[in-house]
């Protein structure tokens, strides 16, 4: 496989087929097929909660500006800071860089174990998680790099940020006053670096991983082959592009949809998570087997969640296989069995 043999399908006509059969190997995959079932269900979620592929999140930050009045409870911090306390610091900094790096890792192996039960039609961990050594250990290390891009090209904003926190902290200038011009431009530089960033990560996911999985060539040649096929057809992926960004609103629609309707199945472990926390409130030794149970009833949420919106994460990873098919008929998809309806040119 050294170059894509392309077809001539139109760009749209490649999305649209692309879409159907990714809906129909979902439907086969997670209801009609050999493979589906509770259990089967059960175990799809726990690989997409590891490959981080399941469910949709938003991030925010609730700030509380003090009032000046006397009666405002406030934080007690100590009046020196100790070795101790910068020691502590500095480990729990380190332990979540490392947690982080390993969570990384799992997750680009586990992104492999995703794809070939997309194409076996059956989730399965053991004997499928060995195999993807290799190719997940490039694909997180060109994570790792992307990563790092991002860090350089954003590090430089911090410059003209210095004499605005100094100027600030002396009380001479207010920041969101006086920095408004400073304020935009860091925000569009963030927003065009992320952007950036978040389309090569979708790229490499939705046209280089299948390429190397299917095609079972090395990550190297999967990035040529995804980089042949985007110039040669680029108003197919950007149709893919464009159709994805409007079908991703509906997926976190639905996705909500399902966590609002499934509340009967995840508030159980969250409600245990509330009282675990007022009764270490009320009782603060109880904090040693608190922390625990928390961290055990908040995986169990998630694995409820990612379980109950699977059908959502499988079907776009489907998607994505059939359109790289359907503009590369050379590379290998998924295998018919009885009941399944899925068109393969």
């Amino acid at each position: 496989m050294s170059e894509p043999v392309l077809s001539q399908v139109s760009a749209w006509t490649a999305v649209g087929d692309a879409l159907g059969a990714g809906w129909s190997r979902m439907v086969h995959v997670l209801f009609r097929g050999p493979g589906a079932g509770p259990a089967a269900w059960a175990l799809w979620g726990l690989i997409l909660l590891i490959a981080s592929t399941a469910g949709s999140g938003n991030f925010g930050s609730n700030w509380n500006v003090p009032t000046g009045d006397d009666d405002t409870p406030s934080i007690p911090f100590p009046d020196a800071i100790e070795p101790w306390m910068i020691a502590a610091a500095a480990a729990a900094f380190v332990a979540l860089v490392v947690l982080a790096f390993v969570w990384a890792y799992f997750r680009a192996r586990f992104r492999f174990v995703m794809l070939e039960g997309v194409r076996t039609g059956e989730p399965r961990i053991r004997g499928v998680y060995g195999a993807t050594r290799r190719v997940g250990g490039h694909y997180f290390l060109l994570q790792v790099a992307l990563s790092l891009a991002v860090i350089l090209l954003l590090a430089p904003l911090l410059i003209p940020w210095i004499p605005v926190i100094r100027g600030a902290l002396r009380g001479e200038i207010h920041p969101f006053e006086d920095a408004l011009l400073l304020i935009a431009g860091t925000a569009v530089w963030v927003v065009a670096v992320g952007s950036v960033a978040a389309l090569v990560e979708w790229w490499v996911y939705d046209l280089v991983l299948p390429y190397v999985w299917f095609g079972r060539i090395d990550f190297r040649s999967g990035l040529k082959r995804a980089w042949s096929l985007t110039k040669a057809r680029l108003d197919a992926v950007l149709a893919l592009v464009v159709l994805r960004f409007l079908m991703g609103i509906a997926g976190i629609c639905a996705g909500c949809a399902l966590g609002c309707v499934s509340c009967v199945l995840w508030i159980w472990p969250a409600l245990g998570i509330v009282a675990a926390v007022m009764a270490s409130l009320a009782f603060p030794p109880l904090w040693l087997v608190a922390v625990p149970l928390i961290l055990v009833l908040a995986i169990a949420v998630a694995w409820i969640m990612a379980t109950v919106t699977a059908p959502i994460p499988l079907f776009f990873r489907s998607w994505s296989c059939a359109f790289v098919n359907r503009l590369d008929p050379s590379l290998p998809l998924w295998d018919v069995g009885p009941g399944d309806t899925t068109v393969t040119p």
